[in-house]
C-alpha cells in the first residue's frame, strides 16, 4: 500500500510526468574494503646520516624501515620490516593527533641548516589530499613534536616481524 501512496505522491506532485517511471531498484550496498588503509606515516630519513620510516595503518600493523650508513660505506644499509602494534595503537595516534592539534601546525621556517633532518608526517585525510607537514629539527612544536615522539618511538623500538628486506639500498645503475 505504502509504494502505491508514494508513486501517487509522486504523480500529483510533478503533474503525471512520473507515472512512468518505476523506482530503481535496489542496489546491494558495497562490502567494505578489508584492506588496511595508512593512518599516519612518519618519513625521516636523513640523506647523510639515515634515520627512520615507519607506516602505522588501520588494522595495527606497521611497517617500519631503519636506515643506518655502515661506516665507510657510501650506500644505506636498510632493515624494513612488518610489525604487529598493540591494540588500538593507530587509533591512540590519531587521538594524540586531535589533542595537540597537530592539524594546525605549519612549518615556521622554509630553510634548514645544513645536515638538519627534515621529519615529515603524513595523515591521510578521506576524500581529501593527505594532511603532510615537515619540521626542521631545530624547530620545536607543541603541536608536531608530541606526535613525532610517538612515531619516532615506534620506528626505533619495534621488534622486526616480517622482514622486508635486509641489506643494501638498492641504487638505481645510469646507463652511459
Amino acid at each position: 500500500m505504502i509504494p502505491t501512496l508514494r508513486r501517487l505522491f509522486v504523480l500529483l506532485s510533478f503533474g503525471g510526468a512520473c507515472l512512468a517511471q518505476e523506482p530503481a531498484p535496489a542496489t546491494p550496498a558495497a562490502a567494505p574494503s578489508t584492506t588496511p588503509k595508512l593512518v599516519v606515516g612518519l618519513y625521516d630519513v636523513q640523506g647523510l646520516w639515515g634515520g627512520n620510516n615507519v607506516e602505522v595503518f588501520s588494522n595495527d600493523k606497521c611497517i617500519v624501515s631503519r636506515y643506518t650508513r655502515p661506516k665507510g660505506s657510501g650506500v644505506f644499509h636498510i632493515l624494513k620490516f612488518e610489525a604487529q602494534l598493540p591494540a588500538g595503537e593507530s587509533q591512540k595516534l590519531l587521538r594524540l593527533a586531535d589533542s595537540t592539534k597537530f592539524l594546525e601546525y605549519r612549518e615556521e621556517r622554509k630553510g634548514g641548516v645544513p645536515d638538519e633532518a627534515h621529519p615529515r608526517i603524513k595523515i591521510p585525510v578521506e576524500n581529501a589530499s593527505p594532511f603532510e607537514v615537515s619540521k626542521w629539527a631545530g624547530e620545536k612544536s607543541a603541536k608536531f613534536d608530541p606526535l613525532y615522539k610517538a612515531l619516532l618511538e615506534i620506528a626505533q623500538k619495534t621488534r622486526p616481524g616480517k622482514v622486508l628486506h635486509d641489506g643494501p639500498e638498492k641504487k638505481a645503475v645510469k646507463k652511459r
